[in-house]
């Protein structure tokens, strides 16, 4: 049986390889937390893309109103 002796700078590059690998997985998960949010927001009538006058309340009532559709039930 062969043993596999690696050296100390295979070591740090398979390191450094698994920490990018980490925040590439990192940096997906909050893209995607972003987007299912903003999603939901654009469902209950927030428009971005739109220039209102009102930008601060539309977005607060879309997020009560989403909010409101993610309280479980009692």
């Amino acid at each position: 049986m062969a043993v596999s002796v690696i050296s100390k700078d295979q070591y740090q590059a398979s390191d450094k390889a698994a920490a990018k690998a980490e925040h590439k997985r990192k940096r997906r998960e909050a893209r995607a937390k972003k987007n299912a949010e903003l999603k939901r927001l654009e469902s209950n009538g927030y428009r971005p893309s739109q220039s209102e006058p009102g930008y601060p309340e539309n977005l607060q009532q879309a997020q009560r109103r989403s909010e409101e559709t993610v309280k479980p039930e009692k």
